[in-house]
């Protein structure tokens, strides 16, 4: 998303915080959390309100998405001029074209920017949703998931570049981020699905865990192996995705054993579009996993943009859906 004018952080969401740090390396660091956002866990992803042209919309909250925007049933509701771009959006559901308006307001949550320029997609599959919050706008600053409150918070570290920052607890986990396809803002770390490693992003935006059919393969887990024959749920569509049985799944020093995964093409829309060198150079760097809302859910997480870091500790229950195409 670019935005032409300042933005306008309302009151409500400046909630104004100072994390305490402890430790040697801590002592001159600042922990400011400056703004939260409050989400709507109701459907298993987080979901906040918002507006444009002052018409009332649902926001998915999608760390999963590199990009901010708004649908073509929203934009049509506020008379938004549409100009055409030449960029084409990739998703797991295939391709969308993508628009560029001009609006005087828009607001995701209690955060309003004025003059603002948003994309647009003419074909997504949004029935629940009318508008996108993506990475380029969420990990712009450090962000802390608990999904598991409801809440989503953001911080500006002063002086924290060697600190420990998962200040609710001395025993969270730390990883760093890996690096990204050049202009992915998302975040990426890497751990190991039956003791192979493996790229996996952090998605918010997506209900439940899922890894790529190719990745599965390579580790021995095949539709043929996989409990029932790897039977694809009906509102997937026949033969599109189907639930494998993976001996575990290590991130970081925390291991989960027998984990079932939703099976699926994930990057099916980039190979259609081109096979050719360049576009598998560019699957090579792109994540083989997905760590959804269920693995949000049972952690909370601390993407810190500012060290290239992931903090995580686990809070209980399941780690992931128990059967994820239900």
């Amino acid at each position: 998303m670019r935005l032409s004018a300042r933005a306008v952080v309302a009151t409500a969401a400046l909630v104004g915080g100072l994390c305490l740090i402890r430790g040697e390396a801590e002592a001159a660091c600042r922990f400011v959390k400056f703004a939260s956002l409050k989400a709507d866990m109701s459907s298993g992803r987080p979901m906040i309100d918002g507006s444009v042209e002052k018409h009332p919309m649902r926001v998915l909250v999608d760390s999963g998405a590199v990009a901010t925007f708004l649908t073509r049933g929203i934009a049509e509701k506020a008379g938004l001029t549409l100009r055409h771009s030449n960029h084409t959006v990739f998703g797991v559901d295939g391709d969308a074209g993508n628009y560029g308006a001009r609006v005087d307001e828009v607001s995701f949550g209690p955060v309003r920017w004025e003059r603002a320029t948003l994309s647009v997609l003419w074909r997504v599959n949004a029935t629940t949703f009318d508008a996108l919050l993506g990475a380029d706008f969420l990990l712009r600053n450090d962000i802390e998931m608990a999904l598991s409150e409801g809440e989503i918070r953001f911080f500006n570290p002063q002086g924290c570049e060697d600190a420990f920052l998962a200040y609710w607890s001395a025993d969270a986990l730390a990883l760093p981020l890996a690096p990204g396809a050049p202009d992915d803002p998302r975040a990426v770390i890497e751990i190991e699905v039956n003791g192979r490693p493996m790229r996996a992003l952090i998605d918010s935006g997506a209900t439940h865990s899922a890894i790529d059919e190719a990745a599965a393969a390579r580790v021995g887990v095949t539709r043929a192996s996989a409990p029932g024959g790897g039977a694809s749920s009906a509102a997937e569509g026949a033969g599109r995705s189907w639930v494998g049985l993976f001996e575990r799944v290590a991130i970081g020093r925390e291991s989960i054993g027998n984990v079932p995964l939703e099976v699926m093409s994930l990057h099916g829309a980039y190979l259609k579009q081109s096979n050719n060198a360049a576009t598998a150079q560019y699957l090579a760097q792109l994540p083989q996993v997905v760590l959804g809302a269920d693995f949000l859910k049972s952690h909370r997480v601390l993407i810190a943009m500012s060290q290239r870091r992931f903090y995580f500790s686990y809070l209980g229950g399941p780690v992931f859906l128990t059967d994820p195409l239900q």
